[in-house]
């Protein structure tokens, strides 16, 4: 199943990509920096280490820009704010009466007042968003197909909401959604046979959940079990094999990145 380059561009997300690229450096120059110390290279490991250094800022300036809308809307951000407001409204109010200003102090009580509105509805809306939020199905390693496209992938991260800008969203058809960004958005490899290489658009896709299917083993995956049932050139750098369900194994960098533990799935005599 051939995935057109109209549909591929608009499932494929560069703040994602970027990432994916990041995190990949970041293993290898781990893996360098440790060979580096098993041989007592301790000029190469601080050469190493400051390379690494480089690419985790780059790394947290991205996850900074995308945290701006990582499912927490503008009500996180407003709260983060208002404290410091508050203080600044006191502090001139208290100064306001103690000098006998009184329309002064009038005004700032008046803005001190809506101000504290604001953040009884910011926490509101932070926690009605929380309230509606659909919960994350999918684990890393997990096999899935896109609900309208077909193209089979595997999950190796998710935003808890769309990290993407506006244009991304209109060809994404970000305003179809049902549950818009009150859902997880995932990071996808995807299989070559159904994204073919190419550099301008990797086989990397950004899908929100209800754009997803999780098919149970093997109904979807038409090999026998054991055969190579995914095919993508980054498959053994993220993942270690697969599971007897035909999910991946996340490495445990990949797992320490999200913060899960191993979920595979093997009989009990294994």
């Amino acid at each position: 199943m051939q995935e057109s380059s109209k549909a591929q561009a608009e499932h494929h997300s560069p703040l994602t990509f970027q990432e994916l690229v990041l995190f990949i450096f970041q293993q290898e120059f781990d893996t360098q920096l440790q060979r580096a110390l098993n041989y007592e290279d301790y000029d190469q490991a601080n050469d190493i280490r400051q390379r690494r250094q480089t690419v985790d800022e780059a790394l947290e300036k991205l996850q900074g820009h995308k945290g701006v809308s990582n499912g927490d809307g503008n009500s996180a951000e407003a709260l983060k704010t208002f404290p410091s407001q508050e203080v600044q409204l006191r502090v001139q109010l208290q100064r306001a009466v103690e000098e006998q200003r009184y329309d002064d102090a009038a005004t700032l009580r008046d803005k001190l007042s809506a101000l504290q509105q604001k953040v009884r509805d910011a926490a509101k809306e932070k926690t009605d968003a929380v309230q509606t939020r659909q919960p994350r199905r999918l684990k890393l390693g997990q096999r899935v197909e896109h609900a309208t496209s077909g193209y089979r992938a595997v999950v190796y991260g998710w935003d808890n909401g769309c990290c993407e800008d506006d244009d991304w969203r209109v060809a994404a058809e970000f305003g179809s959604l049902e549950y818009g960004d009150l859902q997880p958005f995932y990071h996808l490899l995807v299989d070559v046979r159904d994204w073919p290489l190419d550099a301008s658009t990797p086989p990397v896709a950004y899908v929100p959940q209800e754009r997803l299917l999780a098919p149970q083993w093997p109904s979807t995956w038409a090999s026998e079990k054991g055969a190579d049932l995914f095919d993508h050139p980054m498959k053994t750098v993220l993942f270690l094999g697969e599971d007897d369900n035909g999910d991946l194994i996340a490495t445990r960098a990949l797992r320490d990145k999200h913060g899960q533990s191993r979920q595979d799935i093997f009989p009990p005599d294994e």
